[in-house]
């Protein structure tokens, strides 16, 4: 964790370029901004990434692709994660598994983790954030407790974008943003801690 605060990286799981999750994940940004992350921003419609495949999985370090390259670059240098899906098939997207198959446990361990869906229903919404806690363990990472969801009735269509208009969320996504940062304060200090 650097002097000028935490890092975070937000992966934005959407194929769709104009995606409720990239909103969300904005709105996000800007809020951990104001709290004073330095915050990068990754959404996978936008900035694909090549299918993991054995050839990526033996490149040495300077023939890895450099979109590969930068997206790990980013993970191994952020102090935090938000990870976000809409739900495909009651889950979360087949684009962000991937470009968490390209990652490691060593970029993520220890990590905190805080999750983003949004889905149709109020019914179903949720499902990505619980299959990605699991993901999250699996990579010995820490999801945070607080997580967000939202349904397209949240938001208002307006100039090819969309515009949350459910103003109570506005206090999930600081919520949100403030565990977050907790979370990344405590196990900083703690791995410290443990390195001293």
């Amino acid at each position: 964790m650097t002097e000028s605060g935490p890092r975070v990286f937000l992966i934005a799981g959407s194929a769709d370029k104009n995606s409720y999750i990239r909103t969300s994940m904005e709105i996000l940004a800007n809020t951990l901004r104001e709290s004073g992350a330095q915050v990068d921003l990754w959404d996978l419609a936008e900035q694909p990434l090549p299918l993991l495949c054995p050839s990526i999985l033996m490149a040495t370090p300077q023939s890895v692709p450099f979109p590969v390259h930068q997206f790990t670059q980013l993970a191994e240098q952020a102090d935090a994660f938000v990870l976000g899906s809409p739900v495909y098939h009651n889950s979360y997207s087949g684009i962000l598994k991937n470009a968490l198959d390209l990652l490691s446990s060593q970029h993520l361990f220890h990590k905190p983790v805080a999750l983003i869906s949004n889905g149709n229903s109020d019914r179903t919404a949720c499902l990505p954030c619980e299959h990605l806690r699991s993901v999250v363990k699996g990579l010995s990472a820490i999801a945070i407790p607080t997580q967000l969801v939202t349904i397209p009735a949240d938001f208002l269509p307006m100039d090819n974008q969309h515009v949350l208009t459910n103003t109570r969320l506005l206090e999930r996504f600081s919520l949100l943003a403030k565990e977050l940062l907790y979370f990344t304060t405590f196990l900083h200090h703690d791995v410290q801690t443990q390195v001293s």
